[in-house]
């Protein structure tokens, strides 16, 4: 008798401390292809409050591959606020753009993209621009620069923390498929702010004793990765092949010694295979 009475009790625990193991069945109907926005809205109301933030998700979801952005927004302000409904609206623009882009529907797409929030705007036009190359490399190159280029315009000429310089970093990426020559001239004016991080990493983590530093230097045992901001050397192997002088002169630009053999090193051993 006390069974039945203690699944109950699990059952309408609502703040998340056991795991609701008996209404993941139930979820999964609701959240099924057959059923619609408007009924996996009234659906989540029969379950806890922490279990609902999925099913308003799908919903909004289900709402903008319609093409009824407006309801989506309107479900997603309804159920969500804070920090929550910043991330369910990321989320929603983020799988918007992927059905349009999927189905090609670069242009829709994009203007689309350019009502997005700011934050969620550079992605998107990230990953258009790399479609919309792909779908045809000749035609659409120019197409797909002056995408970038908008993502790049977003972002501050010199980046003002670790997620603006990882952003730009992916736009140069994209580049390197595109123009690799343009990838060289957004790179370049990151060098100064690389060497400057650079040297405080190496003072930093070397003061607390970090193993990737060693007498002021930077350790290449373990790779280049760690400490060395923007150093990427996969982008440098691609620069490397379009342009060989111009890269050597971009790696000279790094003021530490370890970062510029280390990528030199790394070249020359793809160079050799």
């Amino acid at each position: 008798s006390k069974v039945e009475s203690l699944k109950n009790l699990r059952k309408g625990n609502s703040r998340g401390f056991v795991v609701n193991n008996d209404y993941h069945e139930e979820i999964n109907k609701v959240l099924s292809n057959e059923t619609s926005p408007e009924q996996m809205t009234a659906e989540a109301r029969k379950f806890p409050v922490n279990l609902r933030g999925n099913i308003y998700q799908s919903a909004a979801n289900k709402y903008a591959s319609s093409g009824n952005l407006t309801s989506a927004i309107g479900l997603l302000n309804e159920n969500f606020e804070d920090a929550a409904l910043e991330e369910a609206v990321r989320n929603l623009y983020s799988q918007y753009t992927y059905n349009l882009i999927s189905e090609e529907k670069f242009t829709e797409a994009e203007n689309m993209m350019n009502n997005f929030p700011e934050d969620s705007r550079i992605n998107s036009y990230i990953l258009l621009a790399n479609a919309v190359y792909q779908k045809n490399p000749k035609e659409n190159k120019s197409q797909a620069i002056a995408i970038l280029a908008k993502a790049r315009s977003l972002i501050s000429v010199k980046p003002e923390n670790s997620q603006e310089l990882n952003l730009i970093m992916q736009i140069i990426q994209s580049f390197t498929q595109i123009d690799a020559s343009e990838a060289m001239t957004l790179y370049e004016p990151l060098i100064p702010q690389m060497n400057e991080l650079s040297e405080a990493a190496a003072v930093i983590h070397g003061f607390q004793s970090g193993n990737n530093v060693r007498q002021g230097e930077f350790s290449l045992a373990g790779g280049d990765s760690y400490g060395f901001y923007g150093a990427d050397f996969s982008v440098f192997q691609i620069f490397a092949k379009n342009d060989f002088d111009r890269t050597i002169n971009l790696i000279n630009m790094f003021t530490r010694s370890e970062i510029r053999l280390s990528l030199k090193i790394q070249i020359a051993e793809s160079l050799s295979n």
